[in-house]
């Protein structure tokens, strides 16, 4: 192996970070196609080795049908992508998705590349019988904002087609605010209501752009909104729940500040922001607004919702723990609420709602011990060992064997659950 060829296969193990030994059969196998590669490339001429077009030509002769896609598109060759979207033998589409999610599309509308655009954008085109609209969010990537930014205004028309793609249109127009371009801001206004999806979660709302650009954390595009007429109390007092929803604390400011928010709509935003573990929202109308004690009670309720399953349905979600445990932290849980939640989590074997319940104030040892008795009787290992290794029965460092033969268990029960 020459100089070149090793100088290649160590940085191909220094980006991975491991030794010789730690390295599995596919990647043993990418440093052989290295060699490979650089052996072809070894027995050339040496006037051949320096023309760098003869260079990358052999190197594109050895790309997967996969990599040959994404690097057209990057590059903006649709000659090249034309030729193998031909190809029957292979999902032209498949290879187009792998190049969306590793920004080569973006790229290609970064540099406006208006016909690969053409050819591949078929991956963010909306099809309701495979993808519910709630999910889509999800998966669309940012090439209508490359654009955008890069202002390729003749990438962007291709774009905004909402009968064939489905763009975060928020976050363009939030882009176009940004760079200044005002003929992009009124385009994308103007097509801003066809791509407006409902309210997954109030269906019964009126689809709202002011309301998706909130929940989305977009805040230029909400200010360019409400200047441009969508600022109806109604409308207003909506989006501030999905900026709550979505956790977007700085929209959510934006809306207060402007002194439209009604008492009722900052309660219900607590709830729901509990509910979808959105902390800084909690904390934020924690410490801004006077939320009522039924709000509170109601939210913190919602946040722990999911303790009553055990082993199937949704989990308690990180955030919905660190909201309990700010709740509980600043007593605003009613007791007997507070006592139901933890009875509910030693039931369901919660030893991580537990913790975090306890770390928030003192549990009572009469508590304690009813919680480690439904325990025990349902045989939650993870409860039994969480509640002798953190000393919560009555200031007891291990359960005494008086408790554990009243429960019927042995004292050393609590270990098997590590």
């Amino acid at each position: 192996m020459n100089q070149t060829e090793e100088d290649t296969v160590h940085v191909y193990r220094e980006e991975d970070g491991r030794e010789d030994e730690e390295l599995g059969d596919d990647e043993e196998d990418q440093i052989d196609e290295i060699r490979c590669h650089a052996s072809v490339i070894r027995v050339l001429p040496s006037e051949h080795q320096a023309l760098e077009h003869v260079v990358q030509q052999i190197q594109a002769f050895f790309m997967t049908m996969e990599e040959a896609i994404m690097e057209a598109a990057r590059t903006g060759d649709v000659q090249w992508l034309e030729k193998l979207v031909e190809d029957d033998c292979y999902n032209v589409w498949d290879a187009a998705v792998v190049g969306a999610k590793n920004g080569d599309i973006d790229a290609a509308a970064e540099h406006g590349h208006c016909g690969v655009i053409d050819l591949a954008c078929p991956v963010e085109r909306l099809d309701p019988y495979k993808q519910p609209p709630g999910s889509l969010a999800k998966h669309r990537s940012d090439t209508l904002s490359a654009a955008v930014v890069n202002g390729h205004a003749h990438v962007v028309d291709l774009l905004l087609d909402p009968y064939e793609y489905h763009w975060d249109i928020g976050k363009a127009l939030d882009d176009a605010i940004r760079v200044d371009n005002k003929p992009l801001m009124e385009r994308l206004y103007r097509a801003y209501p066809e791509f407006v999806q409902g309210d997954w979660y109030e269906r019964n709302a009126p689809a709202s752009m002011l309301g998706e650009a909130a929940q989305e954390g977009h805040l230029n595009a909400v200010k360019y909104l409400i200047e441009r007429g969508h600022d109806s109390l109604e409308d207003e007092n909506r989006a501030f729940i999905r900026a709550a929803r979505g956790n977007c604390v700085e929209t959510m400011a934006l809306f207060r500040d402007r002194g439209r928010i009604s008492v009722e709509t900052l309660n219900k935003a607590f709830i729901l922001a509990a509910y979808f573990g959105s902390t800084e929202a909690v904390m934020f109308l924690h410490e801004k607004e006077s939320i009522s004690p039924e709000s509170i009670a109601a939210g913190f309720e919602l946040a722990a919702s999911n303790v009553s399953y055990c082993y199937r349905g949704p989990r308690v979600t990180k955030e919905q723990e660190v909201i309990m445990r700010f709740m509980c932290s600043n007593g605003l849980v009613p007791p007997d609420l507070f006592s139901e939640v933890f009875l509910s989590a030693a039931s369901n074997d919660k030893a991580n709602v537990l913790k975090s319940l306890q770390v928030a104030q003192t549990i009572p040892s009469e508590l304690a011990t009813q919680a480690l008795m439904g325990a025990a009787q349902h045989f939650r290992l993870k409860t039994l060992w969480y509640v002798q290794q953190s000393h919560v029965v009555g200031g007891r460092p291990t359960l005494s064997p008086e408790l554990c033969s009243e429960l019927g268990i042995g004292a050393n029960c609590a270990g098997k659950a590590r």
